[in-house]
This record gives structure tokens, sequence and C-alpha cells, in this order.
């Protein structure tokens, strides 16, 4: 509610409540003589018969709980109290409360019940104050509280009132238009066009050329055909609302009016072609009638404004009545119309009615037409700009980037699609109104440009909109950053060898299926290229992290909601901003609730250029090593899985990160990363998976650990696994693997060969532990059976992962030699495995019938 809009209704209600003042003194100043006027005719008749009993107490009682029962439904309905009713009340109960409860003018009654002995009979005039004083309370805080997050948040397509609420600088064609009227000084009627397209507020203009013209030269009527047409016929409201304004002006005009009106009208019912035939009428009845009228309107001394307002919202056949009615009835003196309208919608009305040269026609009906100015760019701008910051409170900074443009060298935010799709206020309003809707549910979740843009594609484009809900892939492809391997949605082109964009072509081709004019389909792209304005060579640093372009935030844009895996980016960033500790507990709620890959993206997401203080960078690596020995514990990659190639980059030396957040320098830096390393818990899964994509790269990659601190620290987890293990389980493999050495051979100038080799230290332990504490479980794992079966029987082989433990087969052979048959009689089906292996040079799988573990054999019985 406008602040204009409070100060009328104040002034309304103290306009109101002064005639009860005014009573209430006058009342005090004659009370003497009220007292003895009630005295006779009240208390002296009735009261003498009253006394208090508990039958009076009964009858008293049930008139108050019909009144309670009349008002207590109305506290949890819409209801609003009627202000004169209140004051009414108001000054009952002032008069009653103030002069005769607490007087001693008259006696009063009590209530013979005990507990109720403290009240008096007529204290019940008194409830009926407490349950209005409730309302108008009620009242207040839904046109304070409830409007201000409702309705008033809504902009409401309504006409301006007052000068101050012109936005779009109206006033001055309003006043020109005024001055044109003024200028008329002869008595025949005049009929005026204001034309302009829909939206551009042809009704505001209206009101402020009303404004323009003084009370005392002229008489304003407002007819409206189009809201009133299902009530009254054309005629009859016309004529009745002419009416209506002059009757304080004469007495005798009013019911001249109506009867013409009613003259002209063959029966009740609405009948547009009996009215128009009757208007056609040259009876002496409507000549003398007419005369009438005439002499009572130049007595009056001033002309009538007939403001005529939203016929091109009528039908066609509709608005020819209209038409006609107005100019049958400039036979009147004294009459200006002023007539709004769209001037193509006539024009094409007027013509499917049967009207030839329809525009001609007009031109012969109205002496006058002003044309409604466009509205600019930038005055559609500001005006959302100032509700977007004004009333949806979004950041300012936000909204110029949204309406103006970031400045960035790729950028379509500039673009003609906003003028093109927002041309009118009306336009501005509705994109407005979809916007408050649905943007409180997800403020500090998306980026209000994106969001901004893609509900001028669902009010404008609803069918395109459609398609990139329902089928993104379609016209959509991911751009993957090979720096820092982050991906983001950009549009997919028509084919490899084409430019031109998929949704382009798809829309020149079917652009009558999706409902966009053709001239249009230009607009339609640069609107989805400023969504989606990734190319070749994109720094996805750049880009805000609630985008559109992410493919975690991508159906939050059009489900208007967060899915229930999702994390609300407001709610991260407020533990986020807690320590350490505090921050990482929260990680294990978040993890109770599903939501372990929103934070393992959210935490990812935050760029070290981001990052603000070195508690803050810390606490960010800390949080992520602690994501990634979670999610490699439960082994569920469902719940997401950290990018190491992205901590890569958080964690590499630069001197920025030094600087910024190292303030003893390299050193400082080291021990931190140095610590995240030897400080991890067992099974060390995540760190030296982490290491070993740190050693695939360290020869072109600055890293703070050199290649033989990062080996020392894969030895030593790998020990401290096979310390902590008594079978050779999928962690002692997982981890064995892991400590791996990278050869490379060169092949060319500027390339090599990679071969991964088994780190010999760690081939070293791994014999070891196997032969202290788990022969048996080697034996078991060193048997690869084929996946394929061969004519009904599985082949089987010696594992080429263990016979590179021993370099070769005849290694392998002579290792299992060294295992006693009589403890491991498994060792048997080993050799007899190798024999049949090294029929072929070992190349193959071989066909092998188990002696010992025969439980294998079993396989080819179920096959």
């Amino acid at each position: 509610m406008s602040k204009s809009n409070n100060n009328k209704e104040l002034t309304k209600f103290v306009k109101n409540s002064l005639p009860f003042v005014i009573f209430i003194l006058a009342f005090v100043l004659v009370r003497d003589v009220v007292d003895k006027v009630i005295a006779k005719t009240v208390v002296l008749p009735v009261f003498q018969y009253i006394e208090s009993s508990i039958v009076t107490d009964i009858i008293v009682m049930f008139f108050g709980l019909l009144i309670y029962c009349w008002y207590f439904p109305k506290l949890f309905r819409t209801y609003v109290a009627s202000n004169h009713v209140y004051l009414l009340y108001a000054t009952i109960s002032v008069i009653y409360l103030c002069i005769y409860r607490y007087g001693d003018s008259f006696i009063l009654y009590e209530f013979s019940i005990p507990i109720l002995s403290s009240f008096y009979y007529l204290d019940v005039l008194i409830v009926p104050i407490v349950f209005g004083t409730i309302l108008q309370f009620k009242g207040f805080i839904q046109n304070r509280f409830i409007k201000k997050y409702g309705d008033e948040l809504l902009l409401l397509d309504e006409p301006i009132d007052e000068l101050e609420e012109d936005l779009l600088s109206r006033k001055e064609i309003a006043e020109v238009i005024a001055d044109s009227i003024k200028s008329i000084h002869t008595p025949q009627s005049t009929i005026l066009g204001i034309q302009g397209e829909w939206g551009v507020g042809k009704t505001s203009l209206l009101r402020l050329v009303n404004y323009y013209l003084p009370e005392k030269e002229y008489i304003k009527v407002d007819y409206l055909p189009w809201s009133n047409f299902s009530k009254n016929d054309l005629i009859g409201d016309l004529f009745d609302s002419i009416a209506t304004a002059v009757k304080p002006h004469s007495q005798t005009l009013p019911s001249l009016l109506k009867e013409h009106g009613s003259s002209l009208i063959d029966d009740t019912s609405i009948h547009l072609g009996k009215t128009i035939k009757s208007l056609l009428k040259f009876d002496e009845n409507i000549y003398t009638k007419t005369n009438q009228i005439n002499d009572s309107l130049k007595k009056i001394g001033k002309k009538i404004v007939i403001s005529v307002d939203d016929i091109d919202r009528l039908d066609p056949q509709q608005i020819s009545s209209v038409i006609q009615l107005i100019k049958n009835s400039a036979s009147f003196n004294h009459f200006v119309f002023l007539v709004a309208y769209d001037k193509a919608y006539i024009v094409n009305a007027l013509e499917s009615s049967g009207f030839m040269n329809s525009g001609k026609y007009l031109e012969k009906i109205f002496l006058m037409e002003f044309s409604v100015p466009p509205i600019e760019e930038n005055e559609i701008k500001k005006y959302l700009e100032t509700n977007f910051v004004n009333k949806l409170k979004v950041d300012y900074n936000e909204v110029k980037i949204a309406l103006h443009g970031s400045g960035t060298t790729f950028n379509y935010t500039d673009a003609a699609f906003l003028l093109t799709t927002i041309k009118t206020l009306r336009d501005a309003k509705r994109l407005f109104n979809s916007i408050v809707m649905s943007y409180e549910k997800l403020r500090g979740e998306v980026y209000f440009k994106d969001f901004l843009e893609i509900e001028i594609l669902r009010m404008k484009y609803p069918l395109v909109y459609h398609r990139f809900q329902q089928d993104p892939s379609k016209y959509l492809e991911q751009y993957t950053n090979k720096r820092d391997r982050q991906h983001a949605y950009t549009l997919r082109k028509s084919s490899e060898k084409s430019e031109e964009l998929l949704i382009k072509t798809v829309l020149e081709a079917n652009f009558q299926d999706v409902l966009v004019p053709k001239n249009e389909i230009d607009t339609v792209v640069n609107l989805l290229q400023s969504l989606f304005n990734v190319h070749n060579n994109s720094d996805l640093r750049s880009y805000n992290k609630l985008s559109i372009i992410w493919p975690n935030n991508y159906n939050k844009y059009f489900t208007k909601r967060l899915a229930t895996h999702d994390l609300s980016h407001i709610e991260f960033i407020k533990f986020y901003n807690l320590s350490g500790a505090k921050f990482l507990k929260q990680i294990d709620n978040w993890s109770n609730q599903g939501k372990l890959a929103a934070v393992v993206l959210k935490l990812t997401d935050i760029d070290v250029e981001d990052i603000k203080t070195g508690a803050e960078y810390r606490k960010n690596i800390k949080a992520l090593f602690a994501l990634g020995r979670q999610l490699e514990e439960t082994n569920n990659k469902m719940h997401g899985r950290i990018d190491g190639q992205r901590l890569l980059n958080k964690l590499l030396l630069k001197k920025s990160v030094v600087n910024r957040f190292f303030a003893s320098g390299q050193t400082e830096y080291k021990n931190f990363v140095f610590n995240l390393f030897e400080n991890a818990p067992a099974p060390y899964l995540f760190e030296i998976e982490f290491l070993f994509l740190i050693y695939e790269q360290i020869s072109y990659t600055s890293f703070i650990l050199s290649v033989e601190e990062i080996n020392l620290l894969r030895i030593r987890y790998f020990k401290n696994t096979l310390d902590d293990s008594d079978k050779l389980n999928r962690s002692v493999w997982h981890v064995f693997h892991y400590t791996n050495l990278i050869e490379r051979e060169p092949i060319g100038p500027n390339s090599n060969t990679v071969k991964k080799v088994h780190n010999p230290d760690a081939v070293l332990l791994l014999k070891e532990f196997i032969n202290k504490k788990d022969i048996s479980g080697f034996i078991e794992s060193a048997i690869a059976t084929d996946l394929i079966p061969r004519n009904g029987r599985y082949k089987y082989a010696i594992s080429p992962e263990l016979v590179k433990l021993f370099e070769n087969h005849e290694g392998f052979r002579e290792y299992i030699n060294t295992i006693s048959k009589e403890e491991y009689p498994a060792v048997i089906d080993l050799e007899g495995l190798l024999d049949a292996m090294k029929e072929d040079g070992y190349k193959n799988y071989a066909d092998y019938t188990f002696i010992v573990l025969t439980d294998k054999n079993k396989l080819d019985e179920e096959e």
C-alpha cells in the first residue's frame, strides 16, 4: 500500500470520527437534559420491572451469547469491520463507561450469580466494542503486514491516481490534451481519441487529463462499457453514468438523461441490434428530449468530459456498437468524448463487422487523435529496477547486471530481447508478478539475471521454455574447461561443421508449432545465448556459482524449488561461515540427510580467488579431505565424489595462495599440506588415490611436496594398511595399486609412453605380509577366472597382477615352490594351473580341473 493511500485511509477515518466526537461533546454539554429524557422514556418504564435474579441473569447472558456467536466467527474470516459501525459502538461505550457505569445517574443492576457479581447487566453493551476493536486490529494487521508480503508485493495492473505516480512522464501529453479540451469554445460536442497499444498507459493518461481539467469548469464522467456490459446495456449505462455526474448541478437533467436512455432501448434485455436501430430513429419525441437536454446542459454552464476506456477489450460487434453509440450521442451540446483505444485492434474489429475503410470512418468521427508513445527501453528497465530493489529486495548490483549487462565481452543482456519482449508497462508488471510468485522460495539459490531471463522465456515463449524444461540434452551440451575440469551447459551446434545453433535451426523449421513469430526467432536465440553464454576457452571461474549454466543448478530454475537431496546455498553459507570444527560437524548432519553430493559440489565450487582468509582456506581444504575420506569409506559413489583435479588446483603452489593465506611463507604452507597427508586416518583410500593423481602430474605441476616425499607417504600408507590387516583384502590391494611408479619412455621429440610399474618397496612389503599373515588369501586371489565359458566350461589363469610381483610366471613358480604343500595343499592347484598355461606359453586362459580347490569346479557343474 502506497504512502498516499495510507494517508487517505487515515484522513478518511479521522473525517468519519469527527461527527461522533462532536456528538460525545454535545452529549456532555446537555447531559442533564438527556438524563431526564432517558429516565422518563427508558429507566422508569423498563427498568422498574427489572431486578437482579437468576432468570434475568440467564436472559442477559443469552443476549451476550448471541452477540458472541455473531462476532466470534468473523475473527477467523476475511472480514472488514465497518468504521462507521465501530465508531457508533465506541460512542455508546464511551458514554456508558464514563458517565453511567461509574457515575451515579442511575441504579445499575448486578448479576445475582456470585461469580459475575462484579458485572452489571448493561455491561453487555461493551461486548460489541471489544469484538469491534479486535476486528479493527485484525484489519490493521492485514493491511500493514499481510498485504505487505502478499497483495502489495504484486504490481496491480491499475491506472495511476496522482501526479507523483507518473513514472513514465505522461503528464506532458496529458497537459496537451487538457489544453486542447480547454480550447474548445463552441457548444457542439467533440470526440477526441487517445490511441496506443495495450499496456502503454492509456487509462492512466485519461486520469491525468482529468487532473488538469478544473472542477469548476468541467464535469467528468467515466464510461467503462467493458466492465459493466454483463450487468447493464450499453445505452443505459452511458446515460446513467452521465446522469449521476450531473446530479449535483441540475435537478431535471438526470431524469431527462435517464428517460432518453430508456427510450432508446426496446426492452430490458441486451440487444445491440435494436439499440443501434433505435438511435437512428428520427421521431419527434427524441428531438424534443434532445432539445430539453441541451437547454439543461446550457444552464449548467460546464462541459461534460466523458472518458471512454477499455473498448479494445470488447468483441468486434460490441466495438462497432459502442463507436456508433458515441457518434450518435454527440448530438448533445457541451459533450466532450475522450476515447482511449488500440487503433489497429479497433480498425480490424470494425472491418470484421462490415465497415469498409474503417480507418477513414474513424477519422470522420474523431476530431483529433493523440498517440501515446511507446515506452522506451530505459523507462521499462528503470521501472523494473525500482520494483526489484524496493519491493522484492533484490541486491541492487544483481538487478543492475540483469537489466543493464555486466560489461563482459560475451554478453547478450543488452541485446534487443528485453525491449522486444517487454514492450509495455503491463508486460513489465506481469513479468514482475511472475517472478514474485517464485523468487522468494529461491532467494539466494539462483542467479537473478538468469532467473529473470528464464521467466521472460516462460512468459513470452512458453513452448520454447517447455522444450528446455523437458529435454535440455537435445539443445544443450556440456562444455568442459580443461584447466580445472569444470562442466557447464552451452548451446548445442546444429552439427560439428556448422556454427549455427541447433535451437535456431529448430525454431526456423517449426516456428508455427512453438508459437514464435518468425521475426522474433533471433530474439529468442539472443535470450538463450544470454543464458548459456559459454563458449570455447571460457574461464568458467568468472561465472556466478548459482548460474543456470551449472548442471547441478539447472532444474531449480524450472521446478522453482530445491530438490530434496539439494542443499540450500543460504544454509550452506550460514554454516560455512562458522568455525572449522562446527562446519565439519554440520557436514555429518547433511550426510545423514543424503545431501553429501550437494556439499561436495558447493565446497569444490568455491574458487581460491573467492576465499578471503587463511582460516577459510584451511577450512575449505580440510572439509574436502574429510568428505573424500567419508565417501571412499562408504564406497557409495551415488553420494558424490571429490573431483581430485579441482582439489589439486586449490593446493598448487602459487604465490597468491602463499602470500594471502600463510603469513610465514612457503614453510608454513608446506607444513599445512604435509600434515593433511601425514595425519590421515586409516584406511588412507582417499589420500593415496589423491597422491597418485599428484604424482602423475608432478613433472609439469608445481606442487609443494617433492616426488620423494609423495612416494614416502604412499609407502607409509601401504605399510600401515598391512600392519592393520590380517587378510589380503580389498583395501590392501587398493592401496598397493596406488603405490605404483610411472616410467616414461620417449617415442618422439614431444611425446612419450607412460607405463605403470610396481613400486619395489611396496612389493617387498606385500611379499612379507603374504608370508607372515595370509598365504591362503594369496593362493585364492592368484586364480583368475575367464568370464566367458567355452563349450560349457570355464577356463582359468594365474592373475597377471600377481605374476608382476614375481616378474614372470616362472618367478611366480619359484615362489610357490617355497610354500609347504602339507600346510597349504592348494598350492598343488597353482602348480597344475601353471603347467596347463605353459602349454601355449602362458598366453591364454587354460582348461584345468581343480584337485584341492574343488569348489571352483562347481562353476562348471552349475553352468
